[in-house]
């Protein structure tokens, strides 16, 4: 963490377990490290499940996507 930020932040905040979501509307992947981007996590809801009319399924919706692991990075 560059200097400037340690500063800021310094003792305020602590990470104890992270969770990526690569697809909007499933389960997610615990994760050791990942690559912070000014949108967030690198590569976090790059994708979606989508119904009929084009709108994002939720969980409340539609339980069973939440039962689907996705995975960034390389294969």
């Amino acid at each position: 963490m560059p200097g400037r930020w340690r500063r800021v932040l310094g003792g305020v905040a602590a990470v104890h377990a992270l969770t990526s979501y690569p697809i909007k509307g499933c389960a997610g992947v615990v994760v050791e490290r990942a690559e912070v981007t000014l949108a967030g996590l690198a590569h976090e809801r790059l994708f979606a499940i989508v119904g009929p009319d084009r709108m994002t399924v939720r969980q409340g919706e539609a339980p069973r996507p939440a039962t689907v692991r996705g995975r960034s990075g390389p294969t």
